[in-house]
């Protein structure tokens, strides 16, 4: 009869309802704990992506200052370079400077072995003119005099010798100090070179480092911006469990309306199959079905139900 049939359509609805309500109450359970997890995922990644853009701006900053540093140490570099070479310079002009003051002595000596032939030369002079008497008076004057300018010019050379010595002296001493101060210059530019080097690496790996850390912040802003669009699917996965909980639940509600025997309904545990071992139809669906079933039932015995409301009555059961 169309009663029974309607009650079994309306039974197998409840069913449906039932394992909808069911799997639709487990489905926005699981999409809300989905949405919390990506969210607290998204704000982590939100976190990690700003941690990461404030190192990223502290290592650049540490390889600009690396650049710097490096920079200054090849100018200091180069400057003691420059001066190591004006050391050099000072300590060969030095040794020229001795190597002339050596010559002067050599002079000085020629001169004062001069001094002391013609001192020689105006004393036996002065001999002879006092031999000559009265005729080597004025000769004798003459070899007076040569023999004083003798003797001054032998003085003379006596100081400007040890002048010479003193200067020779200071010389060597200077030379020494230049060599000892080029020695010490090039040290320090050894050592100045080693840390311009180590600089200079320090520069090079800061600079890979800031170019490995920003393509890293790139990669976790990508990843940030995929987590924050999981997230949002996630949100709109657990609205429409909600939704479809709702609508089953209103769909439980509305078939509740209709007072069926307990061998119409069947609660099926979620996960095993329906009351008459079909698979699970959607909600859509098992309604379309549902219409179809009635307007073909109503449309073959119209006619039947009008000539025989009596006995139909007989078979409905209360709504």
């Amino acid at each position: 009869a169309t009663a029974e049939k309607l009650s079994s359509i309306v039974g197998r609805i409840k069913n449906i309802s039932i394992d909808v309500s069911s799997n639709s109450n487990e489905m926005a359970e699981s999409s809300n704990g989905l949405a919390n997890r990506a969210e607290q995922q998204a704000s982590t990644l939100e976190e990690t992506a700003a941690s990461m853009e404030e190192l990223t701006s502290t290592v650049k900053a540490n390889a600009d200052n690396a650049k710097e540093v490096n920079d200054s140490a090849i100018s200091t570099r180069k400057i003691a370079e420059r001066g190591s070479q004006v050391a050099n310079d000072a300590g060969h002009a030095m040794e020229k400077i001795n190597e002339s003051s050596k010559q002067i002595t050599d002079i000085i000596n020629v001169i004062d072995e001069i001094a002391f032939q013609t001192n020689l030369l105006a004393l036996n002079a002065a001999v002879e003119a006092a031999r000559a008497g009265d005729a080597g008076r004025g000769f004798a004057v003459v070899a007076q005099e040569v023999r004083t300018l003798a003797q001054r010019s032998a003085q003379s050379s006596k100081d400007i010798k040890e002048l010479i010595d003193g200067s020779s002296k200071q010389v060597s001493e200077g030379v020494d100090l230049v060599q000892t101060a080029v020695g010490s210059l090039q040290q320090i530019y050894d050592a100045i070179d080693g840390v311009a080097d180590t600089i200079g690496q320090i520069a090079n790996a800061s600079s890979e480092q800031a170019t490995s850390l920003d393509e890293l912040n790139q990669a976790v802003m990508e990843m940030d911006s995929m987590t924050q669009q999981n997230a949002a699917m996630a949100q709109q996965s657990r609205n429409g469990s909600q939704l479809m909980l709702e609508k089953s639940m209103e769909l439980s509600e509305m078939v509740s309306f209709f007072k069926l025997d307990d061998s119409d309904v069947k609660i099926t545990p979620v996960g095993s199959k329906s009351s008459l071992d079909k698979p699970r139809l959607s909600v859509v669906a098992e309604t379309s079905r549902l219409e179809k079933k009635v307007a073909a039932s109503g449309g073959a015995s119209g006619a039947k139900v009008t000539a025989n409301d009596a006995d139909n009555d007989a078979d409905w059961k209360e709504f």
